[in-house]
């Protein structure tokens, strides 16, 4: 996906160990063979599941992931302590 996304004229930058990041809308960043966590395929689009996001956003380290992941940590107190 990343080569296509590249041949389609998306932004494309390296990290140091070469791997791609594809900016394909202001809101959206897609990173080549960067996975954490298990994969589920929802209406054929595969979806890493919570802690893996959360590992994904630690190591980026950024204020909006670390944002993001206060967010999701309150979330998934609420979700047990609701029983959800």
């Amino acid at each position: 996906m990343a080569d296509q996304l590249e041949r389609q004229g998306y932004f494309v930058s390296y990290s140091n160990d070469g791997t791609r990041k594809i900016v394909y809308s202001e809101d959206i960043e897609i990173f080549e063979n960067w996975i954490e966590g298990k994969v589920e395929m929802i209406s054929d689009i595969p979806v890493v599941d919570v802690d893996g996001l959360i590992k994904m956003k630690k190591k980026l380290g950024r204020k909006k992931d670390l944002a993001d992941i206060a967010l999701i940590e309150n979330d998934k107190k609420y979700l047990k302590k609701e029983n959800i």
